[in-house]
């Protein structure tokens, strides 16, 4: 930005073209800004929802794991006869 403000600056031409070039690479400039900040903050949105995505799978798999584990101690229970207590099976 700089390096073409110099540029223009030491350009033969006059005051007003020179002022019109001005405001012409400030206003690209700014809007690179505003581009470079709203690709930040798609980045991040779209980083957030793969997390939410990848919590919503594991939360999925625990509930999963938690039915296999009761289906287990039933089962423990059954072949057992009700003589292990379903605390000493979870140890």
């Amino acid at each position: 930005m700089k390096k073409i403000q110099n540029e223009l600056k030491e350009a033969n031409i006059k005051w007003n073209d020179k002022r019109n070039l001005y405001d012409s690479v400030n206003a690209i400039y700014d809007d690179l800004k505003k581009y470079r900040s709203t690709e930040i903050i798609t980045k991040t949105q779209s980083r957030i929802s793969q997390l939410k995505n990848i919590l919503s799978g594991l939360l999925d798999s625990i509930e999963r794991e938690n039915d296999s584990f009761k289906m287990q101690v039933e089962k423990m229970q059954h072949y057992t006869r009700g003589k292990i207590a379903e605390n000493e099976i979870k140890k």
